[in-house]
């Protein structure tokens, strides 16, 4: 999907909603209580109403899944978390938890102490790139449209993604023993 499209689906999800409400309390427009628009003298009215309704009917549903199954680029550590709760629900308490304990919810935290471990989860960088391939891959086998750019170590929504695949699918080991 095209990014300028992300942001298009709430708009038009907001007017097919408005569309199709619209058509429920003008009902009579749909003439309803006939079998065809013919019997009635708004024939062509009828006719585009009940072609727009069911258009717009078929269509929030198809708009509704696509706004849940896109994940847009984020820059901020809970927004990122949040997200991901959509792909890995459960998820989202201990990686706050993790992240807190780890350093926190702000910038890139970068462990000069000896580790060299990095970010919200103070992945090593080996760790979350042998992991971070298979986050992304199992999320969108799950359906969902995760943004290529965000598989850096440096992003709040890559770590937020591999580390919740690590806790979702028991990948997580000792990697953040508690």
């Amino acid at each position: 999907m095209a990014r300028d499209n992300r942001s298009l689906q709430p708009s038009r999800l907001r007017h097919a909603t408005n569309v199709v409400t619209f058509f429920d309390n003008h009902s009579w427009l749909l003439a309803q209580r006939h079998e065809t628009c013919s019997t009635v003298p708004w024939q062509r009215s009828c006719v585009i109403a009940r072609q727009k309704y069911r258009f717009y009917t078929e269509r929030i549903p198809v708009l509704k899944h696509k706004l849940w199954h896109v994940i847009p680029a984020t820059n901020d550590w809970r927004t990122a978390v949040t997200l991901v709760q959509r792909v890995y629900p459960g998820t989202e308490s201990w990686l706050l938890y993790i992240s807190h304990r780890e350093g926190g919810y702000g910038a890139f935290v970068m462990n000069h102490q000896g580790s060299g471990a990095g970010g919200w989860m103070q992945f090593m960088a080996s760790t979350y790139y042998a992991y971070s391939d298979a986050a992304f891959a199992h999320a969108r086998s799950r359906g969902f449209d995760v943004p290529r750019e965000a598989n850096t170590w440096y992003s709040p929504l890559g770590q937020a993604i591999t580390a919740g695949y690590m806790r979702y699918t028991g990948r997580d080991g000792c990697h953040w023993c508690l």
